[in-house]
Protein backbone atom coordinates (compact mmCIF):
# COMPACT_ATOMS: atom_id res chain seq x y z
CA UNK A 1 0.00 0.00 0.00
CA UNK A 2 1.02 3.16 -1.07
CA UNK A 3 2.28 5.50 2.13
CA UNK A 4 -0.17 8.75 2.65
CA UNK A 5 1.12 10.28 5.77
CA UNK A 6 -1.59 8.89 8.16
CA UNK A 7 -0.66 10.35 11.15
CA UNK A 8 -2.42 8.87 14.25
CA UNK A 9 -4.46 5.96 12.34
CA UNK A 10 -7.13 4.12 14.54
CA UNK A 11 -8.83 1.49 13.34
CA UNK A 12 -11.71 1.32 15.34
CA UNK A 13 -12.72 5.22 14.15
CA UNK A 14 -15.55 5.16 11.61
CA UNK A 15 -13.99 7.83 9.24
CA UNK A 16 -10.86 5.66 9.04
CA UNK A 17 -13.06 2.32 8.31
CA UNK A 18 -14.07 4.88 5.36
CA UNK A 19 -10.59 5.41 4.03
CA UNK A 20 -9.63 1.53 4.26
CA UNK A 21 -12.27 0.54 1.92
CA UNK A 22 -11.85 3.59 -0.14
CA UNK A 23 -8.13 2.49 -0.56
CA UNK A 24 -9.15 -1.36 -1.19
CA UNK A 25 -11.90 0.00 -3.66
CA UNK A 26 -9.25 2.01 -5.67
CA UNK A 27 -6.26 -0.89 -5.66
CA UNK A 28 -9.47 -3.42 -6.78
CA UNK A 29 -10.28 -1.01 -9.44
CA UNK A 30 -6.70 0.20 -11.02
CA UNK A 31 -7.29 -1.12 -14.05
CA UNK A 32 -10.57 0.61 -14.45
CA UNK A 33 -11.96 3.68 -14.44
CA UNK A 34 -13.27 5.29 -11.13
CA UNK A 35 -14.82 8.63 -10.74
CA UNK A 36 -15.02 10.11 -6.98
CA UNK A 37 -18.70 10.15 -7.34
CA UNK A 38 -18.37 6.08 -8.12
CA UNK A 39 -15.95 6.16 -5.15
CA UNK A 40 -18.07 8.22 -2.81
CA UNK A 41 -21.36 6.53 -3.60
CA UNK A 42 -20.02 3.34 -3.08
CA UNK A 43 -18.70 4.60 0.26
CA UNK A 44 -21.91 5.98 0.63
CA UNK A 45 -20.69 9.32 1.66
CA UNK A 46 -21.27 12.99 0.45
CA UNK A 47 -18.16 13.71 -2.56
CA UNK A 48 -17.43 16.88 -0.11
CA UNK A 49 -16.79 15.39 2.79
CA UNK A 50 -15.24 12.30 1.57
CA UNK A 51 -12.68 14.44 0.15
CA UNK A 52 -12.14 15.98 3.25
CA UNK A 53 -11.65 12.99 5.23
CA UNK A 54 -9.32 11.37 2.71
CA UNK A 55 -7.34 14.61 2.53
CA UNK A 56 -7.18 14.83 6.82
CA UNK A 57 -5.81 11.33 6.58
CA UNK A 58 -3.97 10.57 3.37
CA UNK A 59 -2.84 14.32 2.72
CA UNK A 60 -4.10 14.13 -0.63
CA UNK A 61 -6.62 14.13 -2.57
CA UNK A 62 -8.81 10.79 -3.22
CA UNK A 63 -8.02 11.02 -6.97
CA UNK A 64 -4.56 11.82 -6.56
CA UNK A 65 -3.87 9.03 -4.90
CA UNK A 66 -5.89 6.82 -7.65
CA UNK A 67 -3.49 8.47 -10.27
CA UNK A 68 -0.80 7.44 -7.80
CA UNK A 69 -1.56 3.94 -7.74
CA UNK A 70 -2.12 4.12 -11.71
CA UNK A 71 1.22 5.20 -11.72
CA UNK A 72 3.06 2.74 -9.62
CA UNK A 73 1.41 -0.41 -11.71
CA UNK A 74 2.27 1.55 -14.71
CA UNK A 75 6.44 1.71 -14.05
CA UNK A 76 6.17 -1.83 -13.27
CA UNK A 77 4.20 -3.10 -16.08
CA UNK A 78 7.42 -0.76 -18.25
CA UNK A 79 9.89 -2.19 -16.31
CA UNK A 80 8.72 -6.42 -16.25
CA UNK A 81 6.55 -6.56 -20.10
CA UNK A 82 7.45 -5.84 -23.24
CA UNK A 83 4.14 -3.95 -23.35
CA UNK A 84 3.99 -1.43 -25.93
CA UNK A 85 3.54 1.98 -23.97
CA UNK A 86 0.26 2.78 -25.50
CA UNK A 87 -0.91 -1.00 -24.83
CA UNK A 88 -0.09 -0.43 -20.72
CA UNK A 89 -2.38 3.29 -20.82
CA UNK A 90 -5.10 1.38 -22.27
CA UNK A 91 -4.99 -0.86 -19.72
CA UNK A 92 -5.03 1.34 -17.02
CA UNK A 93 -7.92 3.23 -18.71
CA UNK A 94 -6.08 6.70 -19.10
CA UNK A 95 -7.19 8.80 -21.50
CA UNK A 96 -4.53 9.77 -23.62
CA UNK A 97 -1.06 9.62 -24.37
CA UNK A 98 -0.94 13.06 -23.34
CA UNK A 99 -2.18 12.90 -20.00
CA UNK A 100 -0.28 9.43 -19.15
CA UNK A 101 2.98 10.63 -20.39
CA UNK A 102 2.44 13.99 -18.26
CA UNK A 103 1.31 12.30 -15.31
CA UNK A 104 3.79 9.78 -15.36
CA UNK A 105 6.94 12.15 -15.74
CA UNK A 106 4.96 14.03 -12.60
CA UNK A 107 5.42 10.94 -10.29
CA UNK A 108 8.74 9.18 -11.75
CA UNK A 109 10.52 12.23 -13.03
CA UNK A 110 11.12 10.58 -16.53
CA UNK A 111 8.68 9.98 -19.32
CA UNK A 112 7.76 6.25 -19.45
CA UNK A 113 10.06 5.70 -22.51
CA UNK A 114 13.39 6.71 -20.64
CA UNK A 115 11.77 5.59 -17.41
CA UNK A 116 11.76 1.90 -19.13
CA UNK A 117 15.18 2.41 -20.85
CA UNK A 118 16.72 2.82 -17.53
CA UNK A 119 15.12 0.16 -15.56
CA UNK A 120 13.59 -2.57 -17.88
CA UNK A 121 14.56 -5.90 -16.00
CA UNK A 122 14.68 -7.04 -19.83
CA UNK A 123 18.06 -6.52 -21.30
CA UNK A 124 16.68 -6.46 -24.97
CA UNK A 125 13.77 -3.95 -23.93
CA UNK A 126 16.80 -1.53 -22.90
CA UNK A 127 18.51 -1.40 -26.15
CA UNK A 128 15.57 0.18 -27.94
Amino acid sequence: MLEGGAGDFNYSDASNSHIERSLKIMQDKVFNKLSLEQLAGRLKLNKSYFIRLFGRKMNTTPMKYFTRLKIEAASSMLISTALPIYGILEKLCFYSEFHFSKSFKQHKGLPPRDYRANYSLNPIEREN
